[in-house]
């Protein structure tokens, strides 16, 4: 199935479809490796080889930070968001190799998820798609309406190796 046959969901369709009683209260424990793009990069970034999950080609940016998974999956964040939300796990040991650290988040609040088990496409805004794998993925929520929501599309796999279950 091509992903332009996909259903694709805003966030107000995926929170009048699936009532807040099937949603699950989760706590994110991934410690990723997080670091800046390196000077190089940022002077060459055609040279920049990397995917995120979706295939999309990650784009070298000086306010953008590169961040590495366990299963050497990548994505970028912000600099600021690095800065405000996440802290070294062992401030005191150096990078590795690739000039990476792990970090944690700083103050880690519950958020509500929810798992699909087909494919579909979390339009969030103009220009900003989310794509779930063929098999369906997780969507996460901060539990807002409105320009305060956030939802965001995980793997299965990615998701239940970074979050846990919180019993309220």
């Amino acid at each position: 199935m091509q992903h332009q046959q996909w259903p694709v969901f805003t966030c107000e369709d995926i929170i009048k479809q699936f009532p807040i009683d099937k949603w699950g209260t989760w706590i994110n424990i991934g410690i990723p490796w997080i670091r800046p793009f390196t000077g190089e990069e940022l002077k060459y970034p055609e040279r920049f080889n990397k995917t995120d999950l979706e295939g999309g080609k990650i784009v070298p940016e000086a306010e953008k930070w590169l961040c590495k998974g366990d299963r050497d999956n990548y994505w970028t964040t912000g600099a600021e968001h690095v800065q405000k939300y996440r802290v070294l796990v062992n401030p005191n040991e150096p990078a590795d190799a690739e000039g990476f650290r792990k970090y944690k988040i700083r103050d880690p609040k519950p958020i509500l998820a929810i798992i699909l088990f087909d494919p579909f496409i979390l339009h969030r805004s103009e220009n900003d798609l989310w794509y779930s794998q063929l098999e369906g993925g997780v969507i996460t929520w901060n539990g807002e309406v409105g320009k305060k929501c956030d939802m965001r599309v995980n793997t299965i796999q990615i998701f239940d190796e970074t979050y846990r279950r919180q019993l309220l």
